[in-house]
């Protein structure tokens, strides 16, 4: 399994490509970047259901915070 990170979460084009990790069956999303939104879980501004997926404000939180293997940016 993948674990993956997305800078832009939310916005336009992050909030689709959001989607389609959830959706893949080798991926797992764990997390996002956004100051707009941080602290914030992605999954309910998405409307993905029950889901925890914590929004991060900058790299070094996210990085001290969140194991991933991919950061989209």
């Amino acid at each position: 399994m993948i674990k993956v990170c997305i800078a832009g979460g939310a916005g336009w084009a992050g909030s689709e490509l959001s989607k389609e990790v959830l959706n893949h069956t080798n991926m797992q999303l764990v997390g996002a970047l956004s100051r707009n939104n941080k602290g914030e879980n992605l999954a309910e501004i998405l409307n993905l259901g029950s889901r925890n997926i914590p929004i991060f404000e900058d790299m070094e939180t996210t990085l001290s915070t969140v194991d991933f293997d991919v950061l989209v940016d």
